[in-house]
């Protein structure tokens, strides 16, 4: 998505929708609203296919940020209170209630995304080292 979580798996699907791609990735909340909505008539876009659950909002940094930094980060996010209506807006456009801290186990479910990216040869060559 390269930063761009408003409109883009919309744009997928319309790109598909045109016939300018075969078939989209869309997250699971993106589906069942374009399911929901009706925007798409019956049988004219279909599912073929469900990764296993992962962690799809994630931060990453690199080790030459300062602990310091980090922490004051998460601690900010973890924070945030979905009952403040200001904050719930922003979890509920991302699909969430709360942040949790990931590891190594949570991002398992990415293995098959990756899979499917070499095989098409979608990876970056920094992805693949």
């Amino acid at each position: 998505k390269h930063g761009d979580t408003g409109r883009s798996e919309y744009e997928a699907l319309e790109a598909l929708r045109s016939g300018k791609a075969d078939a989209a990735a869309v997250g699971s909340s993106t589906w069942a609203r374009m399911q929901e909505s009706g925007v798409f008539g019956e049988g004219e876009i279909v599912s073929f296919w469900t990764s296993e659950g992962y962690c799809h909002c994630n931060f990453t940094a690199l080790s030459s940020v300062a602990k310091e930094k980090l922490a004051a980060f998460e601690e900010t996010l973890f924070a945030m209170d979905h009952n403040n209506p200001e904050i719930r807006k922003m979890m509920a456009m991302e699909g969430l209630n709360r942040w949790v801290k990931t590891g190594a186990e949570e991002l398992k479910g990415y293995e098959a995304l990756f899979a499917a990216m070499k095989r098409y040869d979608l990876l970056k060559s920094w992805l693949e080292a």
